[in-house]
């Protein structure tokens, strides 16, 4: 054993265009600001799954599970805060959101109508959201 073969690194080679589709196509990132834990290099974060076939495992990642980067501005780089099981960047509202949102879209329902029936959810006048319709 011991070979000189260095453990891979946990990279994302994203730019934030990309994340952002992320967010808004595929659901497969979630972003957001640090607020109390940004620094001054750092102030955004991005929790991305399933972006690369062997990187979320080398980041630690169960499958599908997000795998969450800081920002650096400067460097315009990110660098890695965890698995989503250790630092709960996405939580379980924006989970359940999201599949609410992944099954409208399989079923071909405009993102308004999504909108406005989580609207309703919140606001007390709808069915309860997670049961099928």
């Amino acid at each position: 054993g011991g070979g000189a073969c260095e453990e891979p690194d946990c990279r994302l080679d994203m730019r934030w265009m990309e994340i952002k589709e992320g967010v808004m196509m595929k659901h497969t990132s979630v972003v957001g600001g640090l607020g109390k834990l940004a620094t001054t290099d750092s102030g955004m974060y991005a929790c991305v799954r399933g972006w690369d076939d062997d990187m979320p495992r080398l980041c630690g990642a169960l499958e599908d599970e997000y795998v969450c980067f800081k920002y650096l501005e400067d460097a315009r780089e990110f660098a890695l805060l965890g698995v989503n099981s250790d630092v709960s960047m996405v939580s379980g509202s924006k989970e359940e959101a999201k599949k609410v949102l992944e099954r409208k879209a399989r079923r071909q329902h405009s993102l308004e109508e999504t909108f406005a029936e989580m609207r309703r959810v919140q606001n007390g006048t709808g069915g309860a959201w997670w049961e099928e319709v």
